[in-house]
């Protein structure tokens, strides 16, 4: 679970502690000047993308930055009309949407709730995924759940090539597929994952934000490491349940832990396969509290909704991580403040410790029963198809039972077969045989 190989030839768990770095605060309303144009821009005029989208994660496509990816969610929009749910990817010098080349499923797009779609939008560091979740629950799935999205990212699948993979939600080429998706539980139902970044020190990981607020207890934010190595893939459950449920795959029943279960590195995960998750640090009105070492910073908590990791690292092999909130037009809040938090390395363990829940280790991850499996007329994955085939053999058999009874109603002969009665309860005309009648072959 880590970038380098250790002297058994096991990759080292590299941990991050959080070091405040420094911050500054804009009123609301604050202004600033273009430096190539001297034109005064209002701070929020800088994020504006499109007026018909809630534009919420962005990441950058192309190494040269020519290209970037937009993540939006569905929401009423405030001028009238409908933001619906995609990754769009835009081009830098001119500002204009170009495609939309990410595989969003179908079933998202039905399910997602209002102001709850992809809110956060990154790519592990190794360049091989792009990473985005629903802010909420869907509304089919059990409030605890998101769905963590994975996307093929540095081999895309050329255009028109019907052989590229695809969802079971989706038959369509796309350049950059659906690879997995991953159950992922926030802190609580009330959390919403606000945000992702590519992770500091490891190519696979990922860095997440969380956050919530209520009345009484104001802003709860939340930064973790994510580790979905070991997590099952659920991009075939048309529904997500915390326990058992008439006939429900049990690839889509993530049953809640006794206890969590949690290592001696700090990695957590309360349900049975959603990701493992490492608290780095918690931000509420008690103060910016790094998780390791406990250090308090006395910083004003807001609705904090953005973060981006320097590219280059430090002369101390620490990197730097900006955040931002979102300050909502709202005179109420603080204003739009920065925040720059130092992440330096910290090795919890010489090599990885591999859950005892584990259902299958990353070289495994996509090779899932429930994802990669040819798409037909006739098959959508073992796991799909086990509650499709139960419900067309009962619907056979109750076809070929009416066919049955209408025959024997129409030749007069009683409701029996071969002596068995169709009902204990008959009506009280019926006849009772003494011996039960055949139909002749």
């Amino acid at each position: 679970r880590g970038s380098q190989p250790n002297e058994r030839g096991a990759q080292p768990d590299v941990g991050a502690q959080t070091i405040f770095r420094g911050s500054v605060l804009f009123s609301l309303g604050s202004r600033f000047a273009d430096e190539s144009s001297g034109k005064e821009l209002e701070l929020a005029e800088l994020s504006a993308c499109r007026w018909d989208l809630d534009s919420e994660g962005l990441d950058y496509l192309d190494s040269d930055g020519s290209k970037v990816l937009v993540s939006s969610e569905l929401h009423a929009l405030p001028l009238g009309g409908l933001s619906k749910l995609d990754i769009a990817l835009y081009d830098v010098a001119s500002g204009l949407y170009e495609r939309s080349p990410f595989e969003v499923p179908a079933h998202l797009r039905a399910t997602v709730v209002d102001n709850g779609g992809f809110e956060g939008l990154a790519h592990t560091a190794d360049g091989e995924k792009f990473v985005s979740a629903n802010e909420y629950a869907l509304s089919v799935d059990a409030v605890v759940f998101r769905r963590l999205l994975l996307f093929n990212g540095s081999t895309p699948a050329p255009k028109g090539n019907s052989s590229a993979p695809s969802s079971t939600f989706s038959s369509a080429p796309y350049e950059h597929p659906l690879a997995a998706m991953l159950p992922y539980v926030p802190a609580s139902e009330a959390f919403g994952v606000v945000e992702f970044s590519e992770h500091p020190f490891s190519g696979t990981r990922v860095l997440s934000l969380e956050r919530a607020h209520s009345t009484q207890d104001g802003n709860d934010v939340r930064l973790f490491e994510i580790d979905f190595s070991q997590a099952r893939d659920v991009s075939c459950c048309p529904q997500l349940y915390e326990r058992s449920r008439g006939r429900a795959s049990p690839q889509c029943v993530l049953k809640r832990s006794a206890q969590p279960n949690t290592d001696e590195a700090g990695w957590t995960r309360t349900h049975e396969g959603a990701v493992y998750k490492r608290l780095l640090a918690r931000w509420t009105r008690g103060g910016l509290v790094d998780a390791k070492t406990g250090t308090r910073v006395m910083l004003p908590v807001d609705n904090y909704e953005g973060m981006c990791l320097r590219p280059q690292p430090q002369p101390d092999g620490s990197r730097l991580l900006l955040l931002v909130n979102d300050d909502n037009g709202n005179a109420r809040q603080i204003g739009t403040q920065f925040v720059l938090l130092a992440l330096l390395p910290t090795v919890e363990r010489s090599g990885p410790a591999e859950p005892t829940d584990s259902l299958g280790s990353g070289a495994e991850l996509l090779e899932a029963p429930c994802h990669n499996l040819p798409v037909t007329a006739g098959s959508c994955g073992r796991v799909c198809m086990a509650g499709v085939s139960a419900g067309l053999a009962l619907l056979v058999l109750a076809v070929v039972a009416v066919a049955l009874l209408f025959r024997r109603r129409r030749s007069g002969l009683p409701l029996w077969w071969k002596g068995t009665r169709l009902s204990e309860d008959k009506p009280e005309d019926s006849v009772q045989l003494a011996q039960p009648t055949r139909v002749p072959v």
